[in-house]
């Protein structure tokens, strides 16, 4: 018994003592080696040659020692042939290896095949204790490294399953991609059918990249279904999850046990449908806004993110109403894909265009360097189909007054869009690039008045289908009227500036509206 802090008496739980294995052809050094190592404190076995070893290490298995003393040059098979076995079996148990013979090159091998130390015969007793109690640690902290590890694959597990039944792999007009930053992570999307055929898909990401956020994600994936079975609001799913962190998780007392005690916070998105999938209801609290993208290639941001449940009382989750939402697709993704995308200097936009038409092992590569969950949605809503449909590529708009930045805005457009294309033509993204230039330099001048109050807007957005990458350039002036972008024989008498024949020369199809105030141009390859 002993007693706590608090004067509680307490049962001691004697921890199992720690089993090292000495190895050594040399009896009398084998025997006093023992001797030596018991006073130490360790229960010891020992053995006169590699074979011995093998055979104990076999029969007892490797989790029954905690450490391997073994003499490098032996009759036989020395102890560099044992570290390579044993790492073969148990790459988690410390050797240690003491010899009186071994080269800088032998010394250089047994480090390199995972030897914890190297000792010189004769080994000063209090070096052989230093050395052994290190390799104890190390074999402790390997194998507990190793079921944290077995525990994040198994919640990983867990997270596949929920995602199987919640059978959101099987909508033909969902696709989702979710690569977490270990086996398991704090991202996860849940779909539910609602009583008279309407669609829930919810978005969620658990703040933090260890095991905690894997379980909060799981249990979290679990209870959103439950309430979603029970016809549940959006709203007031978002609002039981937002109070039971608040009141019940960041604010348990879990007393001596740990030394911080994890709190969490959820960002979450709550995507509802009607039947036909034409009206939707948006809820966001805290993930980056989705992009809407119509059949024309336009698109536009949804909204805010707002603050993630579980900081505030009040999260003001962010809500929308949209009424038609025929022919559209939303694109929805997780912070670490933003994150990733700035990181190597593209849109998010960008990255998801090239993630969502990647093969599987093409995205393990491209994200390989990763340090964050990510995830991707893409909704498809009615009469819009993969098919024919264009992907957004790029989306910002300019104030009137950057003129002078251009050179800076285009390599900003062509490292986003050779990343999400990378199989469009060099000379196709030249031509692009000319033409988009112009009618920038066109809309920032004319359309804005150089203004920095007025803004032009490009989109530039890519059919996988055909091929295609479509370039819009839109300002809010009033246009002007004239049919030489359009008309195949336009009045040549007329004085035009360069910019006006690049931008009608390079692309392969080009069309106007609103007096040419919106410009389309489309580059097309086989």
């Amino acid at each position: 018994m002993f007693l706590t802090p608090d004067g509680r008496q307490v049962a001691r739980v004697s921890r199992p003592v720690d089993h090292v294995l000495i190895i050594d052809d040399e009896l009398a050094l084998l025997e006093m080696l023992q001797t030596v190592v018991s006073t130490f404190g360790y229960e010891v076995t020992a053995a006169s040659s590699v074979d011995e070893a093998e055979g104990l290490l076999t029969r007892q298995g490797t989790h029954t020692y905690q450490c391997v003393l073994t003499d490098y040059k032996m009759p036989g098979r020395n102890g560099l042939e044992l570290l390579r076995w044993l790492r073969h079996f148990d790459g988690d148990l410390s050797i240690i290896v003491n010899t009186g013979y071994a080269s800088h090159e032998d010394v250089s091998a047994m480090i390199r095949e995972g030897a914890v130390d190297v000792l010189r015969k004769p080994v000063q007793m209090d070096l052989l204790g230093q050395a052994i109690a290190h390799g104890v640690r190390q074999t402790r902290l390997s194998r507990r490294r190793a079921r944290a590890e077995q525990a994040v694959k198994q919640v990983g597990v867990v997270q596949g399953y929920m995602l199987r039944i919640t059978g959101i792999r099987d909508l033909p007009w969902v696709g989702f991609y979710s690569r977490p930053m270990h086996q398991a992570g704090g991202d996860f999307v849940a779909y539910h059918k609602r009583e008279g055929g309407g669609h829930l898909l919810i978005l969620a990401d658990v703040a933090g990249h260890n095991l905690d956020a894997a379980y909060i994600s799981a249990f979290f994936h679990g209870a959103v279904h439950g309430m979603a079975s029970g016809s549940m609001s959006a709203l007031d799913m978002m609002g039981e999850v937002n109070t039971f962190l608040l009141e019940k998780w960041n604010d348990r007392d879990l007393g001596d046990t740990l030394d911080q005690a994890p709190e969490a916070s959820v960002c979450a998105m709550f995507l509802e449908m009607d039947a036909e999938r034409k009206h939707l209801s948006f809820h966001n609290n805290g993930l980056p806004p989705p992009v809407v993208t119509c059949v024309a290639g336009r698109s536009r941001v949804l909204g805010t993110g707002n603050s993630p449940l579980g900081l505030y009382e009040d999260p003001e989750t962010y809500v929308e109403q949209v009424d038609d939402m025929s022919g559209c697709a939303i694109l929805c993704f997780s912070d670490g894909l933003e994150d990733f995308a700035h990181a190597r200097r593209v849109t998010p936009l960008a990255l998801a265009c090239r993630l969502h038409l990647a093969a599987e092992s093409a995205r393990e590569e491209l994200l390989a360097d990763a340090d964050d969950d990510i995830m991707l949605m893409r909704v498809c809503m009615d009469g819009c189909g993969d098919e024919d449909s264009f992907l957004p590529v790029f989306m910002e708009a300019y104030a009137g007054d950057r003129c002078k930045d251009i050179d800076a805005i285009e390599d900003s457009w062509a490292r986003s869009i050779s990343f999400a294309v990378p199989e469009l033509p060099d000379d196709k993204l030249y031509a692009l690039l000319i033409t988009a230039r112009e009618a920038m330099l066109n809309a920032l001048k004319h359309g804005c008045e150089g203004s920095p109050n007025m803004k032009a807007t490009l989109h530039v957005a890519f059919c996988p289908a055909l091929k295609t990458v479509r370039v819009i350039v839109e300002d809010p002036g009033q246009g002007y009227f004239d049919d030489f972008l359009t008309n195949p024989e336009p009045d040549m008498e007329k004085e035009r500036h360069s910019g006006l024949v690049l931008i009608r020369n390079f692309p392969d199809k080009i069309w106007t509206e609103r007096n040419n105030a919106t410009v389309f141009a489309e580059f097309t390859w086989i």
